[in-house]
């Protein structure tokens, strides 16, 4: 990435300058994809089963199951509503962190075992939760809070 830091074109000719900020763009892309497990997770089914990837929209659960996870977010963002201190901001994000964690874990076990619908699944529930997750991310800006 440092070779093609567009910082390093400056005295360059246009074409090298274009070319490197072309190749930094894709790399920031590639980048903001693998930190995400919801994206990442999104980018793998799109090459394994690129016609399908359009189900990952779907939600491949029993109605209970569905249920309890709304409930969850709806209990999430009440909370998210009363939070009136930084402190409250931190406990609520290692909630959600402690929420995703399993998410991540089945997501991983599915690609492992190459069970593509289970992954669809994981994917679909994980995206409930991504609502929460930026108004989690707004407090965070609002209290001027690092996210880790």
């Amino acid at each position: 990435m440092r070779k093609l830091h567009p910082d390093l074109f400056t005295m360059k000719s246009d074409v090298e300058k274009k070319y490197s900020a072309d190749q930094s763009s894709l790399i920031n892309k590639a980048y903001d994809v693998l930190k995400n497990p919801i994206k990442r997770g999104e980018y793998l089914l799109n090459l394994i089963e690129p016609k399908h990837a359009s189900e990952i929209i779907e939600f491949h659960e029993s109605d209970s199951e569905k249920k309890q996870i709304l409930m969850e977010i709806l209990e999430l963002n009440e909370i998210i509503d009363e939070i009136k201190l930084p402190k409250e901001v931190a406990e609520l994000a290692q909630r959600l962190e402690e929420i995703m964690k399993p998410f991540e874990d089945d997501l991983e076990k599915a690609f492992n075992s190459k069970d593509y619908n289970q992954a669809y699944s994981v994917i679909s529930k994980m995206k409930y939760f991504k609502n929460v997750e930026e108004r989690i991310k707004d407090l965070q800006l609002k209290f001027n809070i690092e996210n880790s």
